[in-house]
């Protein structure tokens, strides 16, 4: 069993390194099996094409996040820290990974029918994992008394997740933020108002 998963991984390796530098076209069974260094027969004894391949490496990459994520929820420290750490993870992730989840999602594209239901069944499935993962960390700052009550952890998390989509996708499409990570976290957690939220509100109601 362990000579058989150490196969497999060493094929994922490949396979990500082949899929982070190349186009999804580009690349064959062939040229995966050359850079493993394993027959084209081995491959398919693993995976039953290169779809499968490519979201193999995904989702064992998104399983790694998630598992990153969780332990830093969990990691001693006060609340800002752990969560500008979180942060800091999630957009490495990300930014590390955005040739290959290009890719994928290329292919979600172009599936139809049962198979397209269950590649997006599946992409929403881990989403929703990491959701409530990174939910985690904004629970430790509402029993700690520093994040607003009557607001959701997980809606905290979700607007925040959206967020550092969002400023990531800038950067990597070549648009330079005047924000750095710890400047998004902050404008998140203290908010863009230069007044105190009780004078705009009077100020917008007279």
């Amino acid at each position: 069993m362990r000579k058989t998963d150490a196969k497999r991984r060493q094929i994922m390796s490949a396979g990500e390194g082949l899929f982070a530098a190349q186009r999804y076209d580009e690349i064959t069974m062939d040229a995966v099996a050359c850079a493993a260094g394993v027959g084209k027969g081995t491959i398919y004894r693993y995976f039953s094409s290169k779809e499968a391949l490519l979201l193999a490496i995904v989702e064992a990459a998104r399983e790694d996040l998630l598992q990153a994520v969780v332990e830093t929820s969990q990691a001693p420290g006060d609340f800002h820290r752990v969560l500008l750490t979180t942060c800091r993870r999630i957009v490495d992730f990300h930014e590390q990974r955005h040739h290959i989840l290009q890719q994928v999602f290329l292919i979600g594209k172009r599936l139809a029918g049962e198979s397209k239901g269950e590649f997006h069944r599946r992409w929403h499935d881990d989403y929703m994992r990491l959701l409530r993962a990174f939910a985690q960390v904004f629970e430790r700052g509402i029993a700690a008394g520093v994040m607003r009550e009557g607001v959701k952890a997980e809606t905290m998390a979700g607007i925040l997740l959206n967020q550092l989509y969002g400023w990531g996708a800038m950067r990597m499409h070549g648009r330079n933020s005047d924000l750095s990570l710890e400047s998004l976290v902050e404008l998140f957690c203290l908010g863009a108002y230069r007044r105190s939220a009780d004078e705009v509100l009077s100020r917008a109601q007279s």
